[in-house]
């Protein structure tokens, strides 16, 4: 009769891993040194990220670094204070900015530019303390806010502390909105698609060598093996059978691979192997140890040496018939 020993857990394990890497090892190997440098247009992405830069540099609402990353100024919570608004110093990766004018900043690009990041025209200074200021609304808590030789004063109604700080945030607030602006602006959000999808395109080339890969190590080498083994499985003596414990047979083998190719590699990849950890901590909760491309084949991973199975039940039928005759 047959007596079937499910693999060891952490065998499988292992041996999944040694499995895994394998396969995404030389996919990443392959596609980094070979298809990548070969296939991404890194000058039109490199040109596309200058010209997003300009856009940015342009409104005057962003800092920039000598790393050529950009933050929005409003971005800064240490900004307290009403005198924070006009002058601040500011550090973005490590440098130092100093006398930063986020209000300056925000009145020229409402007043200047406003009109070249997709809206309908430059504000006046009136238009733009009623609109975006909303100065005179307890929204605000601006009374007034004026520009006399360069400086800028705002007048406050409530000038406690709390209503200070209050304001402040009101005025961060709009500055992100008009950083927003920009950043999803039509030509920023053009070159931002035209970016992504130069990358997506580039990108969409592994799945066909990770699935070759995984036909090589996750079908063809185990179709050679009578026990359906991998190679991960071989090292830790595994393999596979049917889930009645009889010997595999090759097209199971086949279904195995497409259901754990579709369920476990490809999903996986795009859940961040959430598929594939899913798929695996069921093989913990139930007897035959048994994962969802199991269920799918009709299979289950068994220890190789100490397993007896037969090729099927007429098989099995004959040995206990010659069992019980010796008995």
């Amino acid at each position: 009769m047959k007596h079937i020993v499910n693999g060891n857990l952490w065998k499988r394990l292992f041996a999944k891993i040694i499995d895994f890497l394998m396969v995404f090892g030389l996919s990443f190997l392959l596609f980094f040194t070979l298809i990548y440098p070969n296939t991404f247009d890194e000058t039109k992405y490199t040109s596309n990220l200058d010209k997003i830069g300009e856009e940015y540099d342009r409104s005057q609402l962003f800092l920039k670094s000598s790393k050529g990353n950009y933050t929005s100024k409003g971005a800064f919570r240490a900004i307290v204070k009403i005198d924070d608004l006009i002058s601040i110093d500011l550090s973005l990766d490590g440098e130092e900015f100093k006398d930063v004018n986020l209000t300056e900043s925000l009145v020229y690009f409402y007043c200047d530019v406003y009109n070249t990041f997709g809206n309908e025209k430059n504000l006046s200074f009136d238009v733009f303390k009623n609109q975006v200021f909303k100065v005179g609304t307890s929204e605000s808590n601006i009374k007034d806010f004026k520009i006399e030789n360069g400086n800028y004063t705002y007048v406050l109604e409530d000038t406690s502390k709390d209503a200070e700080y209050k304001t402040v945030l009101f005025v961060l607030d709009c500055y992100l909105e008009a950083a927003n602006s920009v950043t999803y602006s039509p030509e920023v959000s053009r070159l931002n698609e035209e970016n992504n999808a130069l990358m997506l395109n580039t990108l969409s080339l592994l799945i066909p060598v990770i699935v070759g890969f995984s036909l090589i190590f996750d079908l063809i080498i185990p179709l050679f093996n009578e026990g359906g083994q991998s190679i991960g499985k071989m090292i830790f003596k595994l393999e596979i059978i049917t889930k009645d414990g009889y010997v595999l047979n090759k097209w199971r083998l086949i279904v195995r691979w497409i259901s754990y190719l579709i369920l476990d590699l490809l999903l996986g990849f795009v859940t961040f192997f959430g598929a594939f950890l899913i798929s695996y901590t069921m093989m913990v909760f139930n007897k035959r140890g048994m994962v969802i491309h199991d269920y799918i084949s009709g299979t289950r991973v068994v220890d190789k040496e100490t397993t007896i199975r037969f090729r099927n039940a007429e098989e099995e039928r004959k040995f206990n018939e010659r069992v019980g005759v010796i008995q």
